[in-house]
């Protein structure tokens, strides 16, 4: 670090962070669905529940790193001059 304050526009957008937490709720929910009492005993329930929490982290995290992309190359923080 430079002793420099990070530009303001370096923030990552609160709406990818939003759009991750949808993707892990809308995953948990799936999986509640599949781990439900009318469904539990169905021969592939578990593993449905299993694959929807995978699927939808796998996908929420794909989100916050290309929502903090910007951070993670310090070449990319310049300050720009008009």
């Amino acid at each position: 670090m430079t002793g420099h304050v990070m530009n303001f526009r370096l923030r990552p957008p609160k709406r990818m962070f939003f759009l991750a937490l949808l993707i892990l709720a809308a995953g948990a929910g799936i999986a509640a669905y599949h781990l439900g009492e009318d469904r539990r005993f169905l021969p592939n329930s578990r593993a449905n529940a299993n694959l929807a929490i995978a699927l939808s982290s796998v996908i929420a995290g794909c989100v916050v790193i290309v929502a903090t992309a910007k951070l993670w190359f310090g070449h990319l923080w310049h300050k720009r001059r008009h």
